[in-house]
């Protein structure tokens, strides 16, 4: 039994293989075997025998129905994507005719992007790890599968602004890219990661309380270079958790999901950032695919820094930073005036000593002429 088991996966294994994020990798992975427990079939025999395919998507399909038009495009999606991998291609003419009978075709859930105020309300509940957590999202863009995935080593504090690494392997699209955060979201990191270290130990003596309470193998002492080491679920509990206390905590009334969820963030970040940054910059700030080549040939990182600190001030949320620009302009002209002042004042100086000299000449004469005239 456990020997089918592994071979079961196999297939869908070898399919998952081509895709970097984890999040995919789950989500697909979920997909597929929901579409073999429907169709009643084992993905390691499924290929070498005849099947109706177009019968089996349809039994799917009609499995999905009550399901948001949103998830069971992204299912359909996959399970077309596992055929033809597997050489088993179905007609475009029969997935148009799925896709036009099914209605809909946006998220059923009704969004509510959050003010800056309602923000503040709600992180005003948070302790240092949300805060830390829902800041660096609401200020850099990133999707939750990004955040939970960076290590320590890929924030580099030095840079103004803040700069973060999001590597290839844990990126939607397979490829690395850069983001930023304010200084907002630059303090509360900070603070998270002198206190990351004492949640850790909390997190492993509970873990090993629950591993000797079942007489299990304690956990292994790898050590973890996560800036959040936990896990997505996780962090959409400690947010509904914050919309709970904020009374914010509004739901659908057909999906029952919270209108106010994590993804918002993102959202908020792309509708205020761009008020004042091209949008093009924004969306490949935000990892978006078809932005970021030509956003890259035409930006270098520092530049992309540079058009993000401009848009800053309106994803802050406790406070505006102050943008210095104005201020070095104002100093440097005063520091153009002094200078000419001193230049304009050695001059003067210089043409009183002359002044002074030459009435001291003029007065020698006159003596000598009065001591001749005598």
């Amino acid at each position: 039994m456990f020997m089918k088991k592994i071979k079961t996966m196999t297939v869908i294994e070898k399919f998952l293989q081509k895709y970097s994020a984890k999040s995919t990798i789950k989500t697909y992975r979920s997909f597929l075997k929901q579409y073999f427990e429907v169709i009643g079939q084992n993905s390691d025999t499924y290929f070498k025998q005849k099947h109706d395919y177009p019968e089996d998507v349809l039994k799917y399909w009609r499995h999905l129905n009550e399901k948001p038009p949103k998830t069971i495009a992204t299912s359909l999606a996959c399970v077309r994507m596992f055929l033809s991998e597997n050489d088993n291609e179905l007609p475009s003419k029969f997935w148009r005719g799925i896709h036009n009978r099914t209605k809909g075709t946006r998220a059923v859930t009704e969004d509510k992007i959050p003010s800056s105020q309602e923000l503040k309300r709600i992180l005003s509940h948070a302790d240092v790890r949300g805060r830390a957590l829902f800041t660096t999202l609401m200020q850099s863009g990133m999707r939750i599968g990004e955040l939970t995935e960076i290590n320590i080593s890929d924030i580099d504090f030095s840079c103004n602004p803040t700069k973060i690494r999001i590597r290839a392997e844990i990126t939607k699209t397979g490829n690395q890219r850069y983001c930023f955060i304010g200084q907002e979201s630059t303090d509360a990191l900070e603070s998270w990661l002198e206190h990351r270290e004492t949640f850790l130990n909390a997190s492993k003596s509970r873990a090993k309380a629950l591993q000797r309470y079942y007489n299990r193998e304690p956990p292994s002492n790898t050590k973890n270079e996560k800036v959040f080491p936990f896990s997505i679920g996780t962090v959409r509990d400690i947010w509904n958790r914050l919309l709970d206390n904020a009374k914010l905590s509004e739901k659908d009334k057909r999906t029952k999901h919270h209108k106010m969820h994590p993804h918002v963030l993102r959202k908020y970040f792309r509708t205020h950032m761009s008020l004042t940054v091209p949008v093009d910059v924004v969306e490949a700030l935000m990892g978006h695919e078809g932005y970021l080549t030509e956003c890259y040939r035409r930006y270098t990182i520092e530049q992309l820094g540079e058009q993000y600190l401009t848009g800053e001030k309106d994803i802050s949320v406790f406070e505006t930073p102050v943008n210095l620009s104005g201020i070095n302009e104002s100093l440097k002209e005063k520091e153009e005036q002094i200078q000419r002042m001193r230049v304009d004042f050695i001059e003067g100086e210089l043409k009183r000593q002359k002044m002074e000299t030459e009435m001291e000449k003029m007065l020698d004469e006159i003596k000598k002429l009065k001591e001749i005239k005598k």
